[in-house]
């Protein structure tokens, strides 16, 4: 693909790759939040719990939002790639959990954990965005990453 975020009289490295790729992570992360929403009653069922109960534990995970200020600054502190390393590592837990054992508080706990990676994830990357494309072809690459919501 190119030199594609950066001018040719640049000595920038080419981070093409790397957008592409902050693409599909973020996809996958918004799919598997979202994914939730839809399929209430299927999760419901497999967990033999009513829809209720199942909706009152998504709400409640979600709640665990309300930390995101204080998660999204842990780049700052141990790099951007750390950050969005721990992030999906976190993300990742919660998802294998889930699979290894489906039930409702593993659900609750699945879901709270892929909320706050996702929210470590996320401002990682924006971040490292803005360190490493020239402020010029920034609203592109974040417009390109940005994309995951349509994709998803």
């Amino acid at each position: 693909m190119g030199n594609f975020f950066f001018s040719p009289e640049k000595d920038a490295p080419c981070l093409t790759g790397q957008i592409l790729l902050f693409l599909v992570i973020r996809t996958i992360l918004t799919v598997l939040i979202r994914m939730t929403h839809p399929f209430l009653a299927v999760f419901a069922r497999g967990m033999n719990v009513d829809l209720e109960t199942i909706a009152l534990v998504l709400s409640a995970s979600y709640a665990g939002g309300i930390i995101s200020p204080l998660v999204a600054t842990m780049a700052d502190r141990i790099g951007r790639k750390s950050g969005m390393l721990v992030g999906l590592s976190i993300f990742t837990i919660g998802s294998v959990l889930m699979v290894i054992w489906p039930n409702i508080f593993i659900f609750f706990v699945a879901i709270l954990l892929g909320t706050f990676g996702r929210n470590i994830v996320i401002p990682a990357m924006v971040a490292y965005i803005g360190d490493h494309v020239p402020f010029e072809s920034r609203g592109k690459a974040i417009g390109i990453v940005e994309t995951s919501w349509s994709l998803a």
